[in-house]
């Protein structure tokens, strides 16, 4: 986190010296906030047992880990995506002067087929979200596995 922030900070601050301030650059800031916030929320998972192995965690953490891990993976999706955006963005602007060719086309191309993918990435975590939101679920797992796990 800490050579991110630094690395963002010195191309913001070096954009903005050679007054060259674009686009890309507040995807870049856009980009640094949905790090930041992912970290955070891994490292806040931290206090529940994220990261230690699953029978180490008691059972009432082990919920929350899972329902956040979630979270965490849309945030991912969310995040990568973006970062595409920002990387290709910046080499439109670098190799693409006129909008025009087969280098303009291939990174709209880029753009929008990683955006369709992502949608498709977020439509399919429905089924996984859905576990958490019927409790009823739970009490049809076979042979008590929630009564088995330790606390």
């Amino acid at each position: 986190m800490t050579s991110t922030t630094l690395f963002t900070v010195v191309r913001l601050y070096s954009k903005q010296a050679i007054g060259s301030f674009a686009f890309e650059d507040y995807l870049s800031i856009l980009v640094w906030m949905q790090f930041m916030a992912y970290n955070a929320l891994i490292i806040d998972q931290g206090k529940f047992g994220l990261g230690r192995h699953i029978w180490d965690v008691p059972a009432a953490n082990a919920s929350t880990i899972a329902q956040d891990s979630c979270i965490i993976e849309l945030m991912y999706i969310c995040l990568i995506w973006t970062s595409k955006v920002c990387l290709l963005v910046q080499l439109l602007r670098i190799f693409v002067p006129t909008k025009t060719g087969i280098i303009y086309h291939t990174i709209h191309a880029l753009i929008w087929g990683n955006l369709a993918f992502t949608i498709a990435a977020l439509d399919s975590q429905h089924a996984y979200l859905a576990v958490w939101t019927q409790p009823t679920l739970l009490h049809k797992l076979p042979c008590g596995v929630l009564q088995k796990l330790p606390a």
